[in-house]
């Protein structure tokens, strides 16, 4: 998930606490929101990589499409690695 470029006013803790908060709203668990973050981009880009079925990555992606934040939040689906 790719969000913009980074603002610089988070510390990198926060900034993955950040990522996995987002996986919260789609999986089942903390515990595996936190194992599905693969991980947190922190320097030159704002973004997360996890793993994540289709039905999860699609309802993570209408989650922040229809959010008010004020970044344009893009789901790059792979099917393999």
């Amino acid at each position: 998930m790719y969000f913009g470029e980074h603002k610089g006013d988070k510390a990198l803790h926060e900034i993955e606490e950040l990522h996995q908060s987002y996986l919260y709203g789609v999986k089942q668990t903390e515990e595996e929101a936190t194992a599905s973050l693969l991980y947190s981009y922190k320097h030159s880009i704002n973004g997360f990589a996890a793993l994540l079925n289709p039905d999860e990555a699609s309802k993570l992606s209408g989650i922040y499409k229809k959010s008010s934040y004020d970044f344009a939040c893009h789901v790059y689906i792979c099917s393999s690695f």
